[in-house]
């Protein structure tokens, strides 16, 4: 009997306690909905996207209470559509920008099926990006608590930069200008492409929303700009952004030149105008007919080279790293509208220093680029500096700044043997340079490289092998040589 007595108050007890427990449930699960709660409550989209935003009225025990929402306060740049509560609406007419009338549908027992309804524990919202900005909507309650609501913020950033040029074909020197769209900003470090050719970067306006360049040549495709934020809020990272529209210039095809002379003598300068805006670099080249021609020296606003052609320079002018006035920053290599022919004879002086080392004039060596010595002798003082004491020399002396690389190229008429030495500032310790050929009319140029030569004074030794290295079958002095160096 006790033990009975026992089971049947036990199983009161547990009765007991489901009840109270029951009862504090209720209270805990249905009471004290305070609390509107919207996930996510801060969105971030670009212009044209949807993101969608579940809200619930809650209470502290994170149990949603069953009602529909009132929105209000929409910023005029998004929209804002809840779900649908047409019951028939099918899938195929369902987008993301819209609704989903079957977010959670409610169970009906009287069709045995689920069907979409207007209220339920969470509504599902979705939020259009119209405009770029920051901007706001209200979610408040329409039933158990209608006094509390949820304000959700909404970042819309750009998605493009629209139709951002200013022009859409132009030419090399055209101010153009790039325009961010409304409620966006470039950064003063942004950075701007397009998909081919070249620009100068001019200004960034002071409130970030232009930004200035002049065109180059041979640009085509959008513009893409890096590090484009959203003015109405700092804090969303930058994008990059390609504009809807595109630039147009035509390329570079052809250096219009002015030519003092079209068919100068051998060792005669002559001046070369670049017209059209461009202009000689320090690192330009000037070739005549393929064979690269000397820059003695350019005018002070690199418009006009002085260019010492070499023998046997016939045909088409071409530049390499010339540039635009306005855009230094980008090398061209084009060719000139004019040709040059450069007669067989020698018109250019006699350098009356070059006997010794003593009196050797000082040659100017372009940094990068052709240097050409054009003389004609005479070659009968002997000179024991010479390789062989009684052979010919003349002198050259050249101060290098830095170690400097130069390729070296000794032509001259006849069938002369002929070579270039190398001397260092005590017009000693010849070093043999171009020298591999002997006598006969087929045996030159004389070619080579001076490799890595230290900074420091040296000489050029132009040498004839005359009676002292040939004896009677010497060959005669040639009427002319040039030399022609090649910094790099």
């Amino acid at each position: 009997m006790k033990h009975m007595a026992y089971g049947k108050a036990a199983l009161l007890g547990v009765f007991a306690l489901a009840g109270c427990y029951s009862y504090a449930s209720e209270a805990i699960n249905n009471g004290n909905y305070n609390t509107v709660q919207a996930s996510p409550n801060f969105v971030v989209m670009k212009v044209g996207d949807s993101d969608r935003v579940i809200v619930r009225l809650i209470n502290d025990n994170n149990n949603g209470a069953v009602t529909s929402y009132a929105v209000s306060g929409v910023g005029a740049g998004i929209r804002v559509d809840s779900s649908c509560t047409v019951p028939d609406l099918d899938q195929a007419h369902q987008t993301a920008a819209k609704c989903n009338g079957y977010y959670r549908p409610i169970f009906d027992a009287s069709k045995d099926t689920l069907v979409p309804t207007g209220d339920k524990t969470a509504q599902q919202f979705f939020v259009l990006g119209l405009a770029a900005g920051q901007y706001t909507f209200t979610l408040t309650p329409t039933s158990v608590n209608t006094g509390v609501s949820r304000t959700v913020t909404v970042v819309v950033s750009s998605a493009d930069l629209g139709p951002a040029l200013s022009k859409t074909t132009g030419v090399a020197g055209d101010t153009i200008t790039i325009t961010a769209p409304a409620g966006s900003v470039f950064s003063q470090t942004s950075a701007v492409s397009f998909t081919s050719g070249a620009f100068a970067l001019v200004s960034r306006s002071a409130d970030s929303t232009r930004i200035t360049i002049i065109a180059g040549p041979g640009i085509t495709g959008p513009a893409t700009v890096t590090k484009v934020g959203t003015a109405a809020n700092p804090a969303v990272p930058a994008v990059t952004l390609v504009s809807t529209n595109t630039l147009t210039t035509p390329p570079v095809t052809v250096a219009p030149t002015v030519v003092s002379n079209l068919t100068p003598l051998i060792g005669v300068p002559i001046t070369m105008q670049l017209t059209a805006g461009l202009r000689f670099t320090s690192t330009s080249h000037v070739f005549i007919g393929g064979k690269e021609a000397g820059i003695a020296s350019v005018s002070a606003d690199s418009s006009t080279g002085t260019i010492v052609p070499m023998m046997g320079s016939t045909g088409n002018v071409t530049f390499t790293n010339i540039v635009l006035s306005f855009l230094n920053g980008v090398a061209l290599s084009v060719p000139s509208d004019k040709s040059v022919t450069v007669g067989a004879a020698y018109g250019g002086p006699s350098d009356p220093n070059a006997g010794l080392t003593s009196t050797a004039s000082t040659v100017v060596l372009r940094p990068t680029g052709a240097t050409v010595i054009s003389d004609t002798g005479p070659f009968t003082t002997a000179s024991a500096q010479c390789s062989h004491a009684g052979d010919f020399c003349r002198f050259y002396k050249f101060v290098l700044a830095a170690a400097t690389t130069m390729d070296a190229d000794l032509e001259y008429p006849g069938g002369a043997d002929m070579g270039y030495y190398r001397f260092n500032s005590s017009g000693s310790s010849a070093s043999l340079i171009a020298d591999g050929l002997g006598q006969a009319p087929g045996n030159q140029p004389e070619t080579g490289t001076d490799t890595n030569l230290a900074a420091g004074t040296y000489f050029i030794g132009i040498v004839y092998f005359g009676a002292p290295s040939y004896g009677s079958g010497v060959q005669a002095a040639p009427a002319f040589f040039q030399l022609r160096l090649v910094s790099h």
